[in-house]
């Protein structure tokens, strides 16, 4: 039975072709050009798998497109009827797959003129149009309509049978990128494509692609006029053929073309003269190919036809054949097979060696350079044979001299590596690391074999592994989003005390992604490898844990079975062992770290040496993006245990292993990437470009680059692209045009009036500078449109019908297509800096709907303004250059743009191009018929323009670094006065992207003339540095060309006096800009600076205070219903005192409140009750259901503990069992209430309906913190439909109120009201200290805490605030105290306020906490609060609060050493008090009239009677008319 060939369920054919990359090729593949009636015709397979003849007929279309060439090769074309070339008959196969359902048919050419006379002719930009007037070569249409999209087929890049990625063997650089199902063109074009070299060094045709079963050439039986020459002698027929490119070695009797220096079959070789060297020349009778008969009359006579089989080799070379690199398997046995090269590499040796010699390991499969002769062009025939060098006489003694120093392998380096006797004799990095004595005995061939594993199977193993890691960090990239912008940022950070700005994020490029996950892949295949088979010398010690786990992996990785899911999972756990589990020796040697292990081994080479410090950092680099993304998947996981706290999560279980400070894996990753950047800076190298001691000549990588030759090229292919738009404009007239634009950028005075006036901040869609009426361009767009619309090679109009003619069109558009290329050319030569081709991919000159547009007219040149985004996944935002092209480009530019695009936009509309396509044309810069160019076509563009003025093949990386030197040097650069650069020298290098000390150390280029003068500002600057730049191109504008000096012609730089002139130039053309601006600036800073000066330090107050703080009390309030009280009572129990009742009036009012359906700010001070407001509804509306929400964890479950003692029913949300439809009272921290999940709660409809009032907690939380700002703006839903709510707080400011109405979207004040009391509390008593010494506070606090344990009672507490963590486990130490923190866990808080609150041990009468404890804690006997460096007064006024709750006097004691920081900005309302708590620690007055700020007036010590303040105290020494302020 036939071997399978194919796995496609709908293949036709299964078991055709040879292999299944040959199968592929001829059964699947997109798309083909061959040669159909003399033309080069491109043709693409239908969604039924058939691939259409271009003359329409369907029963000429063909599975195999081998077939279809054949077919199109019979001339006549064959009629309807005939059946030659067929595809292969069923019957032949076996079990042939059922053919699939044609989607629809495809129409003949009769068919196509039916449709033509039938469609609709208005133009339509549809994917689904039908395009009007096709001819027979047109493409009919697919079974969507569409005339524009027929392709079918798989990928090339496929992946063999035996898991070696290959490319299958098709013809590549056929595919030119249209999407038309059958494309036409030109004679010259299908000499430059057919035959493109493929593969190791191959040149493959359509004329020469036969295989197995199939003749290369039907012409052979076709009818020919001449006939066979009957008898010519052997020299004669030499002779003739040496006219004809032709010729046949006598050795072997091989037929070789001369011309490309390559054996040709026989019967092959006319035809391919015939399109290869002789298609289109107009030549003499004499000259012309002969017929084919006289031709194989002329070879055979050389015994052609008898050709000799060419042994294995090696061989003597072949008079005639090119010698070419070969490869050679040396493998031992081996038959010493040769195999092409292509590019450095040998995939047909690959896969011999993986097909024939499998039992050898990869690492072991050595093959050899050789010199070789490539023996044939066709696909089926190609092989290659090793030549035999040519030697020369050697003498005896040399021979014996030669065969001593091969016996000792003289030239071969050392197998076992040995330390170096001394220092000057390391390598940099080992100098400075000791890296090398980790390698001292290890033989470097075993060790480097482990890189890239030495067993077959482990090999197969890592590509699975490598897949896997992809998707695996893919995945994690996707998640990244869901963890919370602070978390990020710690995970992107450190040192915990020194935040990043920006969070951990994906690499901007995807491509990045999938690259640091094959590192992370590369170093778990290192580890595994040394697990099975370690090297001698070189230990890895691992954690028994990461061991265990590592062998696990590697099993799974060989277990077919295991899906790739769990793999993904084993490789996350196996990277975050790695990353928490360090072994033991490691811990005592950090020359033992896994990781330095292998990236010693990854970049080591072959003979011992290492490579330079900055090449190893970009490897660490990969895998520490890694680990952070390990890290951060880690906390993702583990933040459900936290109640969705990722920060808890990550400083509780992750942050240890990130930070510096500890023994891990990735400390020793970055303390090594800190060295080696360190030592990379300081290495220094040779560059690789160089100039010549005249600076006319650049040598890069010793390859020489006249710069006569560089101008020359650029000034050649501005004639070119002139010319080729005078061809594509077709007669229609454009000279007033381009005059227009000549006349609007004249770079001088003069010119001013006439610029082109464009609006750099106006974001319309489409604007651009076109849009400007008064530019005077508006009405000349659609000047070629409607000239191209009359032109009959294009267009013909039928009964008032326009029919395009689509191969005319198509040709059109190739011809834009030309003149867009050599355009960017231009561009990016002669605009005065090179560009990275990320940042011009999509570039716009008109403003896009997703984004602005880059093109613009500044000082009257046009300016293009990219934005450089190698890091702006790091910083956040790009850095934006800005460059001017040369003039004689920008003239050009702006008519393709202005007019040309827009008649391609139209045009392409109406021929059924998509219509995204078309819409390019209206937007982007740089398109390809209706494509966006990428860095692969720029870099395209760049190496086939520079091959053929340079000489050398230099594309986008090469050439950027090019325009680096040249540039710099031309602008008068020097590099070694850091501290006083001219700025125009600052900003040549910004140009490029770089700083100046990334120019030295890359162009290495020495100090050149002295600095010129200085422009106005950045813009101003790089437009002068482009004017420079085009000076030296020999490129300026002829205003300025005739008042510049002539330089040394082909020199390497301007001279002083020319970059002198063009300052002053460019500075008077652009001095009114900055006349009426800074005219206007400085008359308003004038009258700004006497007005305020004029009023002095009242006015700045005024300013600050004039914003009225709007009451919204509501003086008709409803009584105070009985049912309050009774309410009251029902909290209460048994404490309630009837001779009491409410505590203050306010108290009973918010209680009231419940019923109201009014939004009500109840703000009552500390202790005065505010929660009976929610525990007393439920007795209020027993059938009703309330919402608490609380802003802390800690508020929330002291309010679950009071919930239980009330008896009412509910509980916390999502924490416990509770009957919602009988709940009352429902308790929910802020975090929570934000969540997907509670949100589809609440609105539920049982829900909904029972709700009664939402209680907020510790409200002005939703003004001071951010984070829980985003969580309640949820609830502005449920203000929209009449659910009111109640804000709790003690200590909301007045000023507050406003933005916490905003967040919830309450607009109608009419509907709020404020129940206000006083907030002083009298039996509390404030004392601030200030310490001088900052380090002293501590112990100054720890003084105070034992002094005053002594005085307290048993049921007597004390709480320590401190700003900072670091501080608050200090002092928990020294006291032997619980410790309350953010960062810990449920668990630890809660443990730590049960010691504090049943006074485990005597100590415990204190606690420390942070901010996390300040509020909502109610313990009624807190006696002492102590403050470290209070921030804010309302953080500071909540946690005094918690003193004193029992009414009897309490002491707060404030120790600073230094005031807080101000607002970043002035003008921000301060709500969370940061102003006031300066004032708080800085006044010599009552500290209580500090707190102002919360109740609109405030009292003093005396004045209530209270507890006196340390100020107050002092005051009493002070007499009173002294003490009185006016």
């Amino acid at each position: 039975m036939p071997k399978r060939r194919c796995d496609e369920p709908t293949c036709i054919y299964p078991f055709a072709g040879t292999t299944k990359a040959n199968h592929r090729a001829e059964y699947h593949s997109g798309g083909h050009a061959f040669l159909y009636l003399g033309t080069l015709v491109r043709v693409h397979r239908r969604s039924d798998g058939k691939i259409p003849c271009p003359c329409g007929l369907e029963s000429h279309a063909r599975y195999s497109f081998k077939k279809l060439t054949a077919l199109n090769k019979q001339l006549p074309h064959p009629g309807p009827e005939a059946s030659e070339w067929s595809d292969h008959p069923l019957n032949s196969r076996a079990n042939p797959s059922p053919a699939p359902p044609l989607s629809s048919p495809i129409p003949t050419s009769t068919d196509i003129e039916q449709t033509t006379s039938s469609s609709s002719h208005e133009p339509q930009c549809s994917s689904q149009q039908h395009s009007p007037g096709q001819d027979t070569l047109s493409p009919p249409p697919n079974s969507s309509g569409s005339a524009l999209e027929v392709r079918h087929g798989s990928d090339m890049a496929q992946e063999g049978s035996e898991g070696v990625h290959h490319v299958d063997d098709d013809v590549e650089g056929l595919d030119l990128g249209y999407r038309s199902g059958i494309e036409v063109h030109e004679d010259v074009e299908m000499r430059d494509r057919v035959g493109e070299i493929v593969e190791d060094g191959d040149t493959t045709g359509d004329e020469g692609l036969s295989e197995e079963g199939e003749p290369s050439d039907e012409d052979a039986q076709q009818t020919d006029d001449s006939m066979a020459i009957d008898s010519v002698s052997r020299q004669d027929a030499i002779n003739s053929l040496a006219r004809f490119n032709t010729l046949v070695e006598p050795a072997y009797h091989l037929v070789v073309c001369t011309e490309c220096a390559i054996p040709v079959r026989m019967d092959d070789m006319y035809i391919h003269q015939k399109t290869r060297h002789f298609q289109s020349l107009h030549l003499p009778p004499e000259l012309k190919l002969p017929s084919r008969a006289q031709f194989r009359s002329l070879v055979v006579a050389l015994d052609a036809d008898k050709p000799l089989d060419v042994p294995v080799g090696p061989i003597l070379r072949i008079q005639g054949v090119q010698i070419v690199q070969g490869m050679r398997c040396a493998i031992s046995g081996c038959v010493g097979a040769v195999f092409g090269v292509s590019k450095g590499i040998s995939r047909p040796l690959q896969r011999h060696q993986l097909r024939d010699h499998p039992e050898v390991a990869i690492a072991d499969r050595r093959s050899v350079v050789v010199p070789s002769h490539p023996l044939s062009n066709s696909r089926k025939d190609r092989r290659f044979v090793e030549v035999l060098p040519t030697t020369s006489s050697t003498s005896c003694s040399l021979r014996h001299i030669e065969k001593v120093a091969n016996s000792c392998s003289l030239l071969e380096h050392e197998q076992v590596f040995t330390l170096a006797s001394n220092e000057r004799e390391k390598n940099a990095v080992f100098a400075q690391s000791r890296w090398d004595e980790v390698l001292d005995g290890v033989n470097l061939t075993s060790l480097m074999a482990t890189i890239s594993s030495s067993k077959r199977d482990a090999y197969v193993s890592f590509k699975r592994l490598k897949a896997v890691a992809r998707e695996y960090y893919k995945e994690v990239t996707e998640r990244l989003s869901t963890l919370p912008v602070l978390t990020r940022r710690y995970i992107l950070s450190s040192s915990t005390t020194n935040l990043k700005h920006q969070p951990f994020r994906r690499p901007q490029e995807m491509k990045t992604v999938l690259e640091d996950s094959d590192r992370t892949a590369q170093f778990l295949a290192f580890l595994i490898v040394h697990i099975n088979t370690p090297v001698d010398h070189f230990p890895i010690p691992l954690h028994p844990e990461v061991t265990a786990h590592l062998e696990s992996l590697s099993l799974n990785l060989s277990n077919e079975s295991t899906p790739d899911s769990e793999l993904g999972n084993l490789i996350h756990e196996a990277v975050w062992l790695i990353l928490s589990r360090p072994s033991t020796q490691y811990i005592q040697n950090e020359l033992m770290c896994p990781f330095t292990r292998f990236i010693i081994a990854a970049t080591l080479k072959d003979s011992g040496s290492f490579v330079r410090a900055k090449v190893i950092t970009p490897v660490m680099a990969q895998a520490q993006w890694c680990f952070r993304a390990t890290a951060a998947e880690e906390v993702i996981r583990l933040q459900s245990a936290y109640n969705g706290d990722s920060l808890l999560a990550y400083k509780t279980h992750v942050e240890r292993y990130l930070t510096d400070g500890y023994p891990v894996l990735f400390t020793t990753l970055r303390q090594n990437m800190n060295f080696l950047r360190a030592l990379a800076s300081r290495q220094q190298g040779l560059a690789r470009f160089n100039w010549n001691v005249e600076r006319t000549v650049i040598s890069i990588d010793g390859f020489p680059i006249a710069v006569s030759s560089y101008i020359r090229g650029i000034h050649t292919t501005i004639k070119t692209v002139t010319s080729q738009i005078d061809h594509l404009f077709r007669g229609c007239r454009y000279s007033d045009i381009l005059q227009l634009i000549d006349d609007a950028m004249v770079p001088a005075q003069s010119g001013q009036p006439r610029w082109f006036r464009d609006r750099p901040t106006a974001d319309k869609i489409r604007y651009s500078f076109f849009e400007e009426a008064e530019n005077g361009l508006q009405e000349l767009r659609p000047r070629l449109l409607n000239h191209l619309i009359e032109d009959p090679q294009l267009f013909t109009a039928v009964d008032d019908k326009l029919i395009p003619k689509n191969g005319a069109i198509l040709r059109w558009f190739s011809e834009l297509d030309e003149v867009v290329r050599g355009l960017y050319y231009l561009i990016s030569t002669t605009w005065g800096g090179g560009s990275r081709g990320t940042e011009i991919e999509h570039l716009l000159y008109a403003n896009h709907p997703r984004n602005l547009r880059n093109v613009f007219i500044i000082n009257g040149l046009l300016t293009i303004v990219t934005e450089y985004q190698k890091t702006q996944s790091i910083a956040g935002a790009g850095k934006l250059i800005a460059r001017t092209p040369a003039f004689q480009v920008n003239r050009l530019l702006i008519l393709v743009l202005g007019v040309a695009y827009w008649a391609a936009g139209y045009i392409g509309c109406y021929i059924g191009m998509e219509k995204l396509n078309c819409q390019r044309y209206f937007y982007e810069v740089f398109v390809i018929t209706g494509i966006s160019m990428d860095s692969k076509d720029f870099s395209k563009v760049l190496g086939s323009l520079n091959s053929t003025h340079l000489g050398i093949d230099l594309k986008l990386s090469d050439f950027r670094q090019l325009s680096a030197c040249m540039l710099i040097s031309s602008t008068s650069t020097s590099f070694f006065d850091p501290n006083d650069e001219d700025p125009n020298v600052v900003a040549a290098h910004e140009s490029f992207g770089h700083s100046l000390e990334m120019g030295r150390v890359n162009y290495g280029l020495d100090s050149t003339s002295e600095a010129t003068g200085l422009a106005a500002d950045a813009v101003a600057h790089m437009q002068q540095v482009s004017t420079r730049w085009q000076v030296f191109l020999k490129l300026v504008h002829p205003v300025l060309e005739q008042q510049v000096e002539r330089g040394t012609p082909g020199a390497g730089h301007n001279s002083s006096s020319v970059n002198a002139h063009i300052t002053s130039q460019f500075l008077s053309f652009t001095s009114f800009v900055d006349e009426r601006f800074n005219g206007f600036e400085k008359r308003t800073q004038a009258t700004i600076r006497r007005e305020i000066e004029s009023m002095g330090i009242q006015i700045l107050e005024q300013i600050r205070t004039a914003k009225d703080i709007p009451s919204y009390h509501n003086p008709r309030r409803s009584s105070v219903h009985p049912a309050a009280r009774q309410a009251l009572k029902a909290v209460l129990r048994r404490k309630f005192n009837p001779l009491i009742g409410f505590t203050s009036p306010e108290q009973a009012e918010l209680v009231n409140s419940v019923g109201s359906s009014l939004h009500v700010f109840g703000i009552i001070e500390t202790g005065g009750g505010k929660s009976l407001a929610f525990f007393g509804a439920p007795f209020l509306f027993p059938h009703h259901l309330f919402i608490v929400v609380s802003p802390l964890i800690a508020l929330t479950q002291d309010l679950r503990r009071r919930l239980l003692e009330t008896g009412i029913n509910g509980g916390v949300w999502n924490e416990e069992t509770i009957d919602f439809h009988a709940a009352q009272l429902i308790l929910v921290s802020a975090h929570k209430a934000g969540t997907d999940e509670f949100h589809n709660w609440i609105t539920s409809e049982g829900v909904r309906l029972r709700l009664k009032r939402i209680f907020i907690d510790e409200a002005h939380k939703i003004a001071t913190d951010q984070k829980f700002r985003s969580c309640f703006k949820r609830f502005s839903y449920l203000t929209r439909s009449s659910v009111p709510i109640t804000f709790l707080s003690g200590s909301l400011m007045p000023k507050s109120m406003p933005k916490i109405l905003e967040t919830m979207g309450i607009k109608d004040t009419s509907l709020v009201d404020e129940i206000r009391r006083y907030s002083g509390r009298r039996n509390l008593k404030y004392i601030v200290e200030k310490v001088e010494d900052e380090e002293e506070i501590v112990l100054k606090i720890l003084e105070f805490v034992r002094a005053e344990t002594g005085k307290m009672g048993s049921e007597d507490r004390g709480i320590i605030f401190t700003r900072t963590r670091k501080d608050a486990e200090s002092i928990a130490e020294a006291l032997e105290v619980p410790l309350y923190l953010g960062g810990m866990s449920n668990e630890e808080r809660g443990e730590a306020e049960n010691r504090w609150r049943k006074r485990v041990n005597t100590q415990d009468r204190w606690i420390v906490a942070t901010q996390a404890f300040g509020q909502g804690v109610d313990y009624p006997h807190v006696r002492r609060v102590i403050h470290l460096d209070p921030m804010d007064l309302l953080d500071y006024f909540q946690e005094t609060a918690r003193s004193g709750r029992d009414g009897l006097p309490a002491i707060c004691h404030t120790f600073y050493s230094k005031l807080p920081p101000p607002l970043a900005d002035p003008n921000e309302t301060d709500h969370s008090g940061r102003g006031d708590m300066i004032s708080f620690l800085q006044t010599d007055h009552c500290l209580r009239m500090s707190f102002a700020c919360f109740d609109r007036v405030t009292h003093s010590c005396i004045a209530l009677n209270g507890e006196l303040c340390s100020n107050c105290e002092n005051l009493q020494e002070v007499p009173y008319e002294l003490g009185v302020r006016g």
